[in-house]
């Protein structure tokens, strides 16, 4: 596995795209910020029980509007 630049990989001769932890869960939260999918929230839940970047996530949260919808799948 080369890294490449930024969150591209390389891997066994295949480009890849990486994403964070804490930038899926915020996509989730963003697409179920109007939906309140259940699905997509679910899948928040799944991702915080495991351990993320506590400081990052509120602070993004907060700034794109979906700290209370962030606080919610934390209850």
């Amino acid at each position: 596995m080369n890294s490449a630049d930024g969150n591209r990989l390389e891997i066994q001769g295949v480009l890849v795209w990486l994403v964070s932890k804490e930038d899926l869960i915020i996509s989730k939260l963003f697409w179920a910020r109007d939906s309140h999918s259940e699905l997509q929230l679910r899948d928040v839940r799944n991702l915080l029980a495991s351990g993320y970047d506590v400081e990052y996530l509120e602070r993004w949260t907060r700034k794109l509007e979906l700290d209370s919808l962030l606080q919610e799948c934390l209850e």
